[in-house]
């Protein structure tokens, strides 16, 4: 067997007998620093690769960066356009509880203006009892003038016998005496009785005369009695029916009054649900306007009576009938301020759900937005993780071909 090597180093050659074997030997020197070489090389490329890729990652989240602050901006500017609506709807509720309180003294002030009708009703009634009593005296006075004319009427009955008793008597003398003249002493006897049969006739008739003249004064007086019952009893049915009517028109009144406590109470739980649910102000509120018609329509109750009623009504009944309508009108004026805060608690309710709309509007944009930022935060996060994984792939591949060569 024979050697030759041109560079023992690097090539060795060995022959046996006829064949030739030739071994390619590198040292392990050499093979390392080119492995290091190679590995350099790598991680220049990995670098350059992890720099490139890394300035896109981070130029990605540079830009989510920006877009989230811009979301922050408009998600704090969305807060205060919040608070600003919270202040609006603090200060609708407000006004609606100065609403209700207004309300609760239109009550009081009805209620009090219905005990005053009903004061003025027992008054009438007083009136209406003095009436009757009026109407009693009227009746015993026609009673009594009854009675005086049967009086006159049996007076003049007894008058009238008697001057027929006087004339048959005269009738009867007269005859006598002309029949039997031997009787002219009993004739004059009977003329001298005659005489004072006529004189007691006379006097009879005198009596009945003034008798007559009595019952004719009495009549008198019963026929101007009866025109003055007549009178009072027109007066009488006038002062009625004007009682009747002021008591027609507090039954109205009481009624009004009735359905305005009941919408105040519908006012007082529609109000009380908009203080519970801010968002429902606007919907609630127009129930309230609807339930919130309190306008009392209260007649005036001024009676209209002739000198007679008067005389017989209390004054005090009309001085109080004036104060129950004063009253009445300044309860109308209470509820039409009412009315009128009711109405600008709507406006500024309405307003106050405008702005809310709006700054939902905002809300669900700057959402929006956020979600979009989310979407490029991930996908940057994606991609970083994939420079990550190529990464330690390239590092993973340079220590294995280094481990590789020193074993």
């Amino acid at each position: 067997m024979s050697s030759f090597s041109s560079d023992p180093d690097i090539l060795q050659i060995t022959r046996t007998g006829s064949k030739m074997h030739m071994f390619l030997v590198i040292p392990a020197a050499r093979i390392l620093l080119l492995l290091k070489h190679d590995s350099a090389a790598v991680n220049a490329d990995s670098s350059a690769v992890n720099a490139a890729d890394s300035a896109a990652v981070n130029a990605d989240s540079a830009a989510v960066n920006a877009d989230s602050s811009a979301v922050n901006a408009d998600s704090a500017s969305v807060n205060a356009d919040s608070s600003a609506v919270n202040a609006d709807s603090s200060a609708v509720n407000a006004d609606s509880s100065a609403v209700n309180a207004d309300s609760s003294a239109v009550n009081a002030d009805s209620a009090a203006v219905n005990a005053d009708y009903s004061a003025v009703n027992a008054d009438y009634s007083a009136v209406n009892a003095d009436s009757a009593s009026v109407n009693a005296d009227s009746s015993a006075v026609n009673a009594d003038s009854s009675a005086v004319n049967a009086e006159s009427a049996a007076v003049n009955v007894d008058s009238s016998a008697v001057n027929v008793d006087s004339s048959a008597v005269n009738a009867y003398t007269s005859a006598s005496v002309n029949a039997d003249s031997s009787v002219n002493a009993d004739s004059s006897a009977v003329n001298a009785d005659s005489a004072a049969v006529d004189v007691d006739s006379s006097a009879v008739n005198v009596h009945s005369s003034a008798a007559n003249a009595d019952s004719a004064a009495v009549n008198a007086a019963s026929s101007a009695v009866n025109v003055d019952s007549s009178a009072v009893n027109v007066d009488s049915s006038a002062v009625n029916a004007d009682s009747a009517a002021v008591n027609a028109d507090s039954s109205a009144v009481n009624a009004d009054s009735a359905s305005v406590n009941a919408d105040s109470s519908a006012v007082n739980a529609d109000s009380s649900d908009v203080n519970a649910d801010s968002p429902a102000v606007n919907a609630e509120s127009a129930a309230v306007n609807a339930d919130s018609a309190v306008n009392v329509d209260s007649s005036a109750v001024n009676a209209d009576s002739s000198a007679s009623v008067n005389a017989d009504s209390s004054a005090s009944v009309n001085a109080d009938s004036s104060y129950v309508n004063a009253d009445s009108s300044s309860v109308n004026a209470d509820s039409s301020a009412v009315n009128a805060d009711s109405a600008a608690v709507d406006v500024d309710s309405s307003a106050v759900n405008v702005h809310s709309s709006a700054v939902n509007a905002d809300s669900a944009a700057v959402n929006a937005d956020s979600a979009a930022v989310n979407v490029d935060s991930s996908a940057v996060n994606a991609d970083s993780a994939a420079v990550n994984a190529d990464s330690s792939a390239v590092n993973a591949d340079s220590s294995a071909s280094v481990n590789a060569a020193e074993d």
